[in-house]
């Protein structure tokens, strides 16, 4: 049986009107899933907050990473539910008025674009989390890695969580933000990351992007 966690990390514990509708069609949609909220200064530290919690409570299968301020178009919850692979999101573009670029890098550090939203499922080398779904063997890849290497910390009840959104240059001299990070490691595990092009999303900022 399908069962979603929706981790949001909420700075303010304030969610978008995009981000309450696309949970309203989660619900809707037939399929289980909880919400789990954080607020949390440090977006890193609270990816991996909610990353912890999910890999902890064995009977949810996927987690699906939603930022507060992104939404999905109606039936594109279900959509990335059905593509049947361990990674996958949509694509959400960069809040920029002079170009509309997405989230998402193909080879060669190329930004996916308007021209290649053609409906297709597309692998990339990195993928923003602001819409982001991760099946149970990722993360438990993700975490047993993290534990080999001694990389997990004290949380706020006492417990341990586990450090898996760094931040950091790579040896190419790229700048890996917390979700670029994410991905590198995912690779180096041997995932595929994969972009739903035909699910359309929402990202609101000073304007509706």
């Amino acid at each position: 049986m399908t069962n979603i966690l929706v981790a949001t990390p909420t700075y303010t514990n304030q969610v978008h009107i995009n981000y309450f509708v696309t949970a309203l069609d989660i619900k809707n949609s037939g399929i289980q899933a909880d919400f789990d909220f954080l607020s949390e200064s440090l977006i890193s530290r609270a990816r991996d907050e909610l990353i912890s919690e999910f890999y902890r409570y064995k009977f949810y299968t996927h987690l699906l990473f939603l930022d507060s301020d992104t939404g999905i178009e109606e039936g594109g919850f279900k959509k990335l539910i059905e593509r049947n692979v361990d990674v996958v999101g949509a694509p959400v573009r960069i809040k920029r008025h002079d170009i509309k670029i997405y989230a998402a890098v193909r080879e060669n550090d190329i930004y996916i674009m308007d021209k290649d939203l053609n409906g297709n499922l597309v692998e990339v080398d990195f993928l923003g989390t602001g819409c982001m779904l991760l099946s149970r063997k990722a993360v438990e890849s993700l975490v047993h890695d993290a534990i080999e290497h001694g990389k997990f910390f004290k949380n706020r009840i006492g417990s341990y969580d586990y450090f898996i959104f760094g931040t950091g240059v790579d040896k190419n001299k790229i700048y890996l933000s917390e979700d670029w990070y994410l991905c590198r490691k995912l690779k180096e595990l041997g995932y595929k990351i994969y972009l739903d092009t035909s699910i359309k999303t929402s990202h609101m900022g000073q304007a509706k992007y």
